[in-house]
């Protein structure tokens, strides 16, 4: 194993167990208070109150389950892929936020510090996190080289 690629392993195990670790802890916290949770899904003023009550009852599963699946490395390409969906639709929702100039509670861990609202800087952390799980997603999937399979 070369340095180059000890270190690649080195840094996606790093990410696969620093997300798996944060979409397990907020999905725990949205489960242990699902009426703050479904507020926040209501504040982003996006969706009706049945399709809002849908997303707060179901993401918080779906959270848990992608961490759990990462952490625990079992099926991690599908832990990836949901925490690339997960963090994708949360980008686009904080951007129809910011855009709309909600200055609201991001909804990321209810209970969260009170300066955690909407903006670009909670944008740019979602879209890090967006990367740094398809990076992990990446990691998941099997290169094959053509020239070697000759």
């Amino acid at each position: 194993m070369t340095r180059v690629h000890f270190l690649w392993q080195l840094a996606t195990t790093v990410l696969r167990m620093g997300l798996g670790g944060l979409l397990v802890w907020t999905g725990l916290v949205k489960i242990r208070d699902p009426y703050d949770f479904l507020g926040s899904v209501y504040n982003y003023e996006l969706v009706g109150p049945q399709v809002g009550l849908w997303i707060a009852t179901i993401l918080p599963w779906l959270e848990l389950c992608a961490g759990a699946s990462l952490l625990l490395k079992v099926v991690p390409r599908g832990g990836a892929l949901l925490a690339v969906g997960l963090f994708a639709v949360f980008a686009v929702a904080l951007a129809l936020a910011t855009g709309d100039g909600l200055a609201i509670s991001c909804g990321c861990g209810v209970g969260s510090p009170a300066g955690e609202v909407t903006g670009w800087g909670k944008l740019a952390e979602s879209i890090g996190l967006l990367f740094a799980s398809a990076v992990v997603l990446a990691d998941s999937v099997p290169m094959r080289v053509a020239w070697a399979a000759e």
